[in-house]
């Protein structure tokens, strides 16, 4: 049995687990056999990719470095998206124009995502373009209040697989966040030396005794530290880093927090490398009750008072946990 035929039968033993149609499933066997409907090309204003994928032990493309690119990096590392596929089958969507008139169209989304709870199709778009979308095309997209973008006939097209559809924009902590995860990448690898266990105890009580210590201040207590250590311990979530406010992975604004935070309720894979990575936050959000990363120890597993309540006021925990 081939490997494609492998994944095939995985991917339609987790389907059907998931209760999907056999209209959902048809398309999904499709998708999965065959090569991508299209090959995106580069236009003015973008460049595509073509990103070798270890999850999916082939090369996935990418019309945009700056768009979908981060998406297939989210998802590459991601443990809750267990399959994802370029440029998967067309769907028809069925709208009518303003003036009444139907209109009749096959649509293309860049991505079939196969989550461990759901199946997904999934639009990128940049989100400057919304408001030029929403003008252009009213009967096929709408701009909600909250500034986000629908295709109502997309997602009905969608549901009727089985499937949720959604358009996607990368914010600027996932853009952050995408180029943190190509920075570790080597140190996600399942050949990946292991940390010694009496340097990670040595690093975790360091870090435990004074949350949110630079890279380079645990380098200047233990001259021993290894960086390669470090930043596999972050890998594998054995610690935790948050970033400086440059949002760059270099060791002057990297600061250590113990992985223990990453029990606060927020998406576990989503909260833990932000945890890890810390997008943009600036190292006051150590004592974010939000965050759970105070310094007085709560029933969450992290920081913060118990006493008082928990809000989502972080913008990283409201749009990773999203993603």
């Amino acid at each position: 049995m081939s490997s494609k035929d492998g994944m095939l039968d995985l991917v339609l033993e987790h389907c059907r687990k998931l209760g999907l149609p056999e209209k959902g499933l048809a398309y999904v066997r499709e998708v999965v056999t065959s090569p991508p409907s299209r090959n995106v090309q580069s236009r003015r204003g973008n460049v595509t990719v073509r990103f070798a994928s270890r999850k999916m032990r082939m090369t996935i493309q990418c019309e945009s470095h700056t768009i979908e690119l981060v998406f297939v990096i989210l998802q590459e590392y991601r443990t809750r998206t267990l399959w994802y596929f370029d440029q998967p089958l067309a769907v028809k969507l069925n709208y009518k124009r303003p003036d009444g008139q139907p209109v009749t169209i096959l649509h293309t989304t860049d991505y079939l995502t196969i989550q461990a709870d759901r199946v997904v199709l999934t639009e990128c778009k940049p989100r400057e373009d919304y408001d030029e979308l929403a003008h252009k095309h009213p009967g096929r997209y709408v701009l909600e209040p909250s500034g986000e973008l629908r295709c109502p006939a997309a997602e009905a097209a969608a549901a009727e697989l089985g499937f949720v559809y959604r358009i996607w924009s990368p914010s600027e902590e996932d853009q952050i966040l995408a180029t943190n995860l190509k920075f570790l990448a080597d140190y996600y690898r399942e050949d990946a030396p292991a940390v010694p266990e009496e340097v990670s105890q040595s690093i975790r009580a360091a870090v435990a005794k004074d949350q949110g210590t630079s890279i380079a201040a645990l380098k200047a207590i233990q001259e021993a530290v290894n960086i390669d250590h470090v930043y596999a311990m972050v890998a594998r979530v054995r610690g935790g880093v948050k970033m400086g406010q440059t949002g760059r992975f270099e060791i002057p604004v990297a600061y250590l927090i113990p992985s223990a935070c990453k029990g606060t309720g927020v998406d576990c894979v989503g909260l833990v490398f932000c945890i890890c990575l810390a997008l943009l936050i600036p190292r006051s959000c150590l004592s974010c009750d939000s965050c759970g990363l105070g310094s007085r120890p709560s029933r969450h597993g992290g920081g913060g008072d118990p006493a008082r309540p928990r809000q989502s006021c972080c913008r990283w925990q409201r749009s990773t946990a999203t993603v």
